[in-house]
């Protein structure tokens, strides 16, 4: 009985934690966006795998579509990106979007990392906007899209590998570490509700007239 109570309060107090953390890490994390990549084959460009991200940003989905889906250094590469609605309707975004692409790994709204394209501002063709940035070496490029919905800014990264870079692991690295980041935290804040959770349950010291008494 025990040690199921225990493992109950930890995971009472895990779960806790994630929310807590949710609601610590909001106002820090939530307008700063990591774009998770999948790649895929489209009808209209059938040569290669496209590489492809959809993420939600305030009241926007944002996708963006990458061909090919591992660009070639020194050869030009088209992006589009699209953002809808997520009111119901799936109404395009109209307004400006702040476009960049920097050598290696950086999320939000870092400005460090060597710009090969942009800063530029971006209006829709159409619905979509479309940039070609040429890479110029193989490795790990992040390509930034930010704009504003509802009075918020929105910074989203999408990392972006180009050519056979030495070290794949980079992107994933990178994710890797804001996880285990969230990991460590909750599993404070577990150790932090159990410890407390055991110094209520201790038994008081007997009196010192009931031990007389005995």
């Amino acid at each position: 009985m025990a040690k199921k109570a225990r493992r109950r309060s930890l995971a009472f107090a895990a779960l806790a934690g994630v929310g807590l953390l949710v609601v610590l890490a909001a106002p820090a994390l939530a307008h700063h966006i990591l774009g998770i990549p999948h790649y895929a084959y489209e009808d209209s460009y059938p040569q290669a795998p496209v590489i492809k991200y959809s993420v939600e940003a305030g009241p926007y989905v944002v996708e963006l579509t990458g061909y090919p889906g591992r660009p070639v250094p020194g050869e030009r590469a088209k992006m589009h990106a699209y953002l809808r609605s997520r009111d119901g309707t799936g109404g395009p975004y109209q307004g400006p979007v702040r476009v960049r692409v920097v050598e290696g790994a950086h999320q939000g709204e870092d400005s460090s990392g060597v710009n090969i394209y942009g800063p530029e501002t971006l209006l829709p063709e159409n619905v979509f906007y479309v940039f070609c940035p040429t890479y110029p070496l193989d490795g790990i490029y992040t390509v930034k899209l930010a704009f504003e919905a509802e009075g918020q800014p929105f910074t989203i990264s999408f990392p972006i590998t180009v050519g056979e870079p030495k070290s794949a692991w980079v992107p994933v690295a990178w994710g890797g570490g804001v996880l285990l980041f969230l990991l460590v935290v909750v599993r404070a804040i577990a150790i932090k509700r159990q410890r407390r959770l055991s110094r209520k349950v201790e038994p008081a010291p007997a009196s010192k007239a009931a031990t007389e008494g005995a």
